[in-house]
């Protein structure tokens, strides 16, 4: 329940209340969304779900800054390594219009290789079985 464009509408207060309905309805919520644009943030929203909900994160982009509206992006392995279980890809993508394909395949393995390379040795980490290549 965190966004990762400025002046957005999230308090801390609904950030607290998506947490209560995650724990609360956890038959049907699997995630909840986490900026890695605020890394002390993202860890108090770990500390609250993880290992128990996914971590998807949005404001991804090949090269980390900001935009004209707003918005914080951080890199592939940056969000992983603050986190992120998932990362969102919005316009890094659809403004590649004539390579989408591509470009998401790209994305698609940065986030995977940087996943590869994330410490799981934690209390309660999830166990993977073997990894695909």
């Amino acid at each position: 329940p965190q966004m990762t464009s400025r002046d957005n509408l999230f308090s801390k207060n609904s950030v607290e209340m998506g947490v209560q309905w995650a724990h609360e309805y956890s038959d049907f919520i699997v995630g909840v969304i986490g900026a890695a644009s605020d890394p002390a943030l993202l860890d108090q929203l770990k500390k609250a779900v993880w290992p128990e909900f996914l971590i998807m994160t949005p404001g991804v982009k090949i090269e980390e800054g900001g935009d004209t509206l707003g918005q914080q992006y951080v890199t592939p392995g940056d969000a992983v390594g603050e986190g992120a279980d998932l990362i969102i890809v919005g316009r890094g993508i659809y403004k590649e219009q004539s390579e989408v394909d591509k470009v998401a395949a790209h994305y698609q393995n940065l986030g995977w290789i940087a996943l590869q390379g994330r410490d799981y040795d934690v209390v309660g980490a999830p166990e993977f079985g073997e990894l695909p290549r």
